[in-house]
């Protein structure tokens, strides 16, 4: 696929979910229209699965969000690596699972 400037171009997404399924696919297809993604799963051979063959700027970090430190985590390196987040993007199979802790720290974006 190729870039094309579109209004993702430089935006900055943190994408829950983008190991495997639906948040693979959003990935890639979020990368090929020119946003700044920041993915996250607990295994490095997922990570590296799913960011492979990407043509865009991605970055895959090992954590698990499951915790409150992890989402500290998460969202350091959000800060850290993308400046700011412009937007979250859920993948609902990861949402399901996960705390209140969640939309609190969404918030502060």
């Amino acid at each position: 696929m190729t870039k094309n400037p579109t209004m993702l171009s430089g935006r900055r997404i943190l994408l829950t979910g983008g190991t495997t399924g639906i948040g693979r696919a959003a990935l890639k297809a979020l990368a090929n229209e020119g946003a700044r993604v920041l993915t996250f799963g607990r295994h490095q051979d997922a990570l590296d699965a799913a960011l492979s063959g990407i043509d865009g700027e991605v970055i895959g970090i090992v954590e698990d969000a499951a915790t409150r430190d992890g989402i500290d985590r998460v969202f350091a390196a959000v800060d850290d690596r993308l400046g700011a987040s412009t937007c979250w993007s859920p993948v609902p199979h990861s949402a399901r699972s996960r705390s209140m802790r969640w939309p609190r720290r969404i918030g502060a974006m």
